[in-house]
Formats: structure tokens, C-alpha cells, sequence
């Protein structure tokens, strides 16, 4: 699925310097997110999709084309269109409150007060006429959302059945491909950055991040780096437009 990317989308890069030492026989990985983001990175010994590919062989596996093309189409909703109707909801129910308790310290016998009733009941008839607005429109918004969220659950279960089944071995096939190599796992703090030690050999480094305006996507990574004592410094650079974008389930 192409990355829909633009100026406003903050691009991400990983930077992999190394410092290897012939008697260490292993690197330090310096992972850096410019803008920062704090995000979990894991570096395997082993490609985690071809296993995964490898272990679904030949099992047929559920697809949702339509609603993923819901999913990839999806928009958040016009929160500045709901914050609108809300203000002016909140400025008459301000204004009613003010003209309820103003007429509290009248002679309800007096002209003054027939006036502000009139004036008062004008504006409760404004307020509740921006209230059904306000409903009408969220409760439009957010009916979409709860649609398309209950159908997506709904997908995600038959697909984590599916894994269940189809990725049985895993614990296993790992545990054969790791061999005496572990899994080396990190986050990075407020400034966008983790250290990873990783010894000498081939490593795939893992990372995966929600998509910013779509609560059902997430860029995700899965990039090969080989380690040498030979070499002093490794360049691995990762963004956005690299990602691949998966949907969250």
C-alpha cells in the first residue's frame, strides 16, 4: 500500500552507527527518530516475515479487500467541525444561564420582566436548536467510526484465530533459528534515541509505529543489517516513505 506522505507527516530516520571491536566481536547500534518519538525497537537474528511467510505455507489465510480499502481510505473525523457547534452551544447555554438568573431578582407583575422572559425564551429557543445540531452531527461522525470499528474487530478475531493456528511453531521455529544469539530489544527515550549491543552476524531490526491520522494503520519496519568486525561504522537510514503500512490488528 503506497505511504501517503507529506510535508506535514514528520519524517522519521533510524541512524545505525557502530563501533566494533575485533576482541568484542559486537556493535553498538545507535537508534535515532528525528523528530523524537518514543518507540519500541527490536533487533532479531532471524528474518520474522519469511518465517512467518514460511510457516503459513499453504494455509489459506482471510481477506477483508473492501474494508481494507475502507481502512486505507479512512479519515478522522472533523473534530474542528464538532469543536464549532460546540463553542456556539456553550456561548447560548452561558447566555440562557445569564437571562434565567437575571429574571430570578424581577417582579415577574412588571414590564421589565415580560420583556426579558420574551428575550429569554428567544434564546433557549436558539440553544436548543444548536444542541439537536450538535448532536445531529457527532452522533453522524461517530456512528460511522462505531460501524467501521465493530466490522474491523470483527475481522481482527478471525484473523488471530487464523494466527493461532497457522503460527503454532513459532515458539519453536524461533527458538531453533536464535540458536545462541538473543533477541536484542530497546526503547527510546524523550529524545528519540536507543543503544542496542549487537554481536557479530545478521540482524533484522524491527519497529513499529501507529499511523498519526488513521487509528487502523501503523508504519512498520523490518530492515537487514550485518555486522562485521571488520567494519567500524554502519549507516542504516529508515523513514516514513520506507515504511511499510500495515493495518492494526
Amino acid at each position: 500500500m503506497p505511504l501517503p506522505y507529506s510535508r506535514a507527516t514528520p519524517a522519521i530516520f533510524l541512524l545505525l552507527t557502530t563501533s566494533v571491536g575485533c576482541s568484542r566481536g559486537q556493535a553498538e547500534v545507535l537508534i535515532s527518530f528525528s523528530p523524537p518519538v518514543v518507540v519500541s525497537v527490536t533487533a532479531l537474528p532471524y528474518d520474522p516475515e519469511a518465517l512467518l511467510t514460511t510457516l503459513a505455507a499453504g494455509l489459506s489465510k482471510p481477506t477483508f479487500p473492501i474494508m481494507q480499502l475502507e481502512i486505507a481510505n479512512y479519515a478522522l473525523p472533523d473534530v474542528e467541525g464538532i469543536d464549532s457547534v460546540s463553542a456556539e452551544l456553550e456561548a447560548y447555554r452561558d447566555s440562557v444561564e445569564e437571562a434565567a438568573d437575571a429574571l430570578f431578582f424581577i417582579d415577574r407583575a412588571s414590564p421589565r420582566y415580560r420583556t426579558l422572559y420574551g428575550q429569554f425564551r428567544e434564546l433557549y429557543s436558539r440553544f436548543v436548536g444548536v444542541s439537536r445540531r450538535n448532536e445531529r452531527i457527532t452522533r453522524s461522525l461517530l456512528s460511522q467510526d462505531r460501524d467501521l470499528a465493530r466490522r474491523v474487530e470483527a475481522a481482527a478475531d478471525s484473523l488471530r484465530t487464523w494466527e493461532e493456528n497457522a503460527y503454532a511453531r513459532l515458539d519453536s521455529a524461533t527458538a531453533v533459528l536464535t540458536g545462541h544469539a538473543a533477541v536484542v530489544s530497546g526503547r527510546t527515550d524523550e529524545s528519540g534515541q536507543a543503544t542496542l549491543t549487537l554481536p557479530v552476524g545478521k540482524w533484522w531490526i524491527t519497529a513499529r509505529l501507529p499511523h498519526p491520522a488513521n487509528p487502523f494503520l501503523e508504519y512498520s519496519w523490518n530492515r537487514r543489517i550485518t555486522i562485521s568486525s571488520w567494519k567500524i561504522n554502519y549507516r542504516l537510514p529508515l523513514s516514513m516513505k520506507d515504511a511499510l503500512i500495515r493495518w492494526r490488528h
